[in-house]
């Protein structure tokens, strides 16, 4: 390795280290986000099918 590569390798590795962080944080307030979204129970006890084809046909 030349003195050049030597002297830019800890400037490489603390931006990969500041991308890592930021990936991490992102990563927790999109989940955060996500948890906040709400979802749709699960429909029991409903033929879905005929659901469907009496929307088509109209």
């Amino acid at each position: 390795m030349d003195r050049e590569t030597i002297i830019n390798l800890p400037k490489k590795i603390l931006k990969f280290v500041i991308a890592a962080k930021v990936i991490n944080k992102t990563s927790k307030l999109v989940r955060r986000i996500y948890l906040f979204i709400p979802k749709f129970d699960k429909i029991t006890g409903i033929d879905t099918d005929k659901l469907v084809q009496n929307h088509i046909s109209k």
